[in-house]
């Protein structure tokens, strides 16, 4: 009887903390899709934003992924502010890239990403979030955050990286790498 008791008891703690994670995981998600996807101005606001996204990717079309980005207008204005943007190289990239070309590097990252889920038999919809981690690089002069959001899919544990530029002062994506299984 004790220990039926004490199982019962178990049970009712994994449940009650399992309905806790739950509930900081949906109040932290509906803040972010309160938001403009373009206005994220805490970097652990990004995780949520990459999770949504590939959440979403199989019933978003193309140019609703490709939103999720930062312009390649915005791209071209932050090359302007040479104080902003510091790293020589990375300005005369950005500056001379094209929006087709920009468009090119948007595909690339929307069909690795849907290429690699596949490989892994990920239904994106049934994702779920675990984490996400950070850090903060001033390397091009610009800040911007290199993360990893970690997720799970069928108990099987997967992160995928993004990229995000510190501008107008917000963060805005500029990659996100295919997932990797763990």
């Amino acid at each position: 009887m004790k220990k039926l008791l004490g199982l019962l008891v178990l049970v009712f703690m994994l449940t009650s903390c399992e309905e806790t994670a739950l509930e900081e995981y949906e109040q932290r998600t509906s803040q972010v899709l309160v938001k403009n996807t373009q206005e994220l101005i805490e970097p652990e606001e990004i995780g949520i934003q990459v999770f949504e996204i590939l959440k979403n990717i199989t019933t978003s079309s193309k140019k609703e992924f490709y939103g999720n980005y930062i312009s390649i207008e915005s791209l071209h204005e932050m090359c302007k502010n040479k104080g902003l943007l510091t790293d020589n190289r990375a300005r005369e990239v950005f500056s001379e890239m094209t929006s087709k070309e920009w468009e090119e590097h948007l595909e690339k990252d929307y069909i690795n990403i849907k290429r690699t889920g596949g490989t892994n038999g990920i239904k994106w919809k049934d994702i779920e979030y675990l984490d996400y981690v950070y850090r903060l690089d001033k390397k091009l002069g610009i800040t911007e955050v290199y993360g990893e959001m970690f997720f799970q899919f069928k108990n099987e544990n997967y992160s995928i990286i993004s990229r995000s530029l510190f501008y107008q002062n917000k963060y805005q994506i500029n990659r996100i790498y295919p997932p990797k299984k763990h």
